[in-house]
């Protein structure tokens, strides 16, 4: 209606769009991305992936529909019961994009459960914009990508990070839709 009369919307009307958009954030894996989830299990068990990783503690995702669910259509069932679903690996909502100094709030938070932890070897499944701003990534990564990162800690709740490795990639997972609107814009 702002709009329509020229007017620019109030900051919170902008605030209550960007929390109307957030629940989209938390959809369902698509047909594809069931397909790109069995094509990376099929990877990684012919691998024998889980059978090196046998060792990790815990295995800690996103609570968001997609991430829980492509969490456990990759991992053998021997490994549920080490699943553990931790809010602050929730994908970044709009208002997140705009202001990092929320995300850095959350990377702190989930540093500081990592500092607290028990749990030595640890995986974690999330989203690609959360986990590229945690590692500090210049690029996004794909769909049901395999990505290695170890962190060390070096204080009470602080954290230093390797720089991440691409494992294992499925054929199936395009580049993220971001680069494809900058091909489009330059």
């Amino acid at each position: 209606r702002q709009l329509l009369s020229f007017r620019l919307p109030t900051v919170g009307q902008l605030c209550l769009a960007l929390r109307i958009l957030e629940f989209d954030l938390d959809s369902k894996v698509t047909v594809n991305g069931r397909r790109q989830v069995a094509d990376m299990k099929s990877i990684l068990d012919n691998d024998k992936f889980w059978d090196l990783f046998d060792g990790y503690d815990r295995i800690v995702y996103s609570p968001m529909r997609r991430t829980t669910d492509t969490c456990f259509g990759l991992l053998p069932t021997q490994l549920h019961d080490r699943c553990v679903s931790l809010e602050v690996l929730r994908e970044l909502s709009p208002v997140e994009l705009v202001l990092k100094y929320l995300v850095r709030k959350r990377n702190i938070a989930f540093e500081r459960w990592l500092c607290e932890s028990t749990h030595k070897r640890i995986v974690v499944v999330g989203h690609c914009h959360y986990l590229s701003e945690l590692l500090g990534m210049k690029t996004f990564m794909r769909n049901c990508d395999v990505w290695r990162s170890s962190v060390t800690i070096t204080g009470s709740d602080a954290c230093r990070w390797t720089a991440p490795t691409l494992l294992y990639r499925t054929q199936l997972s395009p580049p993220h839709p971001i680069y494809t609107l900058m091909s489009i814009l330059s």
